[in-house]
């Protein structure tokens, strides 16, 4: 991302830049933060001193990402195959730095990305009843949080209820290493899948 000082039009120059490690198709500047669309997360970068601006927080997101814009504390992604995903965001601070911490509707999971302990969040409407067009039913009748490696592999099995904490340990009481999992709640009705990104 660059930072271009177009006080005069006809001479426009390059103030700074930050690096990112993704293709970044979209930037959505609101007050001191510029967001970015950086492939498969979200990127939150301080711009309130233009000449050095710095990440402070990102959230993955479950598809490459190619638009974003921010209104108040929500943040629409457009992504690719999963069309809109819609986030309520906080910027907080944990033992290692500041986190962004996304909900994203029925299953949510803070912080993420996380250092230590997570808590994975069942939206309480999910759990009475909510309806899911393509499977018609409810998640009342889902008994488990499944957590998933990428490889497709079942790490863990939690409890259902509306907030359950990750120990960050598998079935058999080891820690896991750091990688990209998949938190789900999933039955023959519905179907809720939340990225957790363990460091």
């Amino acid at each position: 991302m660059r930072v271009i000082n177009i006080a005069n039009p006809a001479h426009p120059y390059e103030l700074s830049r930050i690096v990112t490690r993704d293709h970044t198709p979209d930037v959505q500047v609101s007050g001191s933060y510029g967001y970015l669309a950086a492939c498969y997360r979200i990127m939150i970068v301080d711009i309130s001193d233009p000449f050095n601006p710095t990440e402070v927080a990102y959230h993955p997101v479950p598809t490459p990402s190619y638009g974003i814009t921010c209104v108040g504390s929500l943040i629409y992604v457009a992504t690719i195959g999963t069309s809109l995903q819609i986030y309520e965001s906080t910027l907080g601070v944990e033992e290692n730095g500041p986190v962004l911490n996304c909900r994203n509707g029925l299953l949510n999971v803070i912080p993420n990305p996380s250092r230590s302990n997570v808590k994975i969040c069942l939206a309480p409407t999910a759990r009475i009843g909510h309806l899911d067009p393509r499977k018609g039913g409810s998640t009342k009748d889902a008994q488990q949080i499944l957590i998933y490696e990428c490889s497709g592999r079942l790490v863990r099995k939690l409890p259902v209820a509306n907030v359950v904490i990750w120990d960050r340990k598998d079935n058999n009481g080891r820690s896991v290493p750091a990688g990209i999992y998949f938190a789900c709640v999933d039955n023959e009705k519905l179907s809720l899948t939340s990225i957790v990104l363990i460091e």
